[in-house]
């Protein structure tokens, strides 16, 4: 059964997304010769082609960061030293 009674509408736009990264890496992979092996995640199986996660806010690239490491406390988020970029994304058939 379907999740909704019809499909959503098609959204086309230009939005400013957030990702948080390990400070060593840019903000988006983009292939090459460095093969990474990416764990699986919420929307990624290991051994299939990369996900980039992204977010529409600041807050919740940082929620979805806390949520993967299991974060749960303030000594702990305070340890962590990650890179926040803010990104554009443009799509027009989504």
């Amino acid at each position: 059964m379907a999740m909704w009674g019809r499909p959503p509408e098609r959204v086309s736009g230009v939005w400013q997304a957030y990702r948080h990264t390990d400070k060593r890496f840019q903000p988006l992979w983009y292939g090459g010769a460095t093969i990474v092996d990416q764990p699986s995640g919420r929307w990624h199986e290991q051994g299939r082609q990369l996900a980039q996660y992204l977010a529409l806010s600041a807050h919740g690239a940082w929620a979805e960061r806390c949520r993967y490491a299991s974060i749960r406390d303030d000594v702990r988020r305070l340890e962590e030293t990650r890179m926040l970029w803010e990104l554009q994304v443009q799509d027009h058939d989504i």
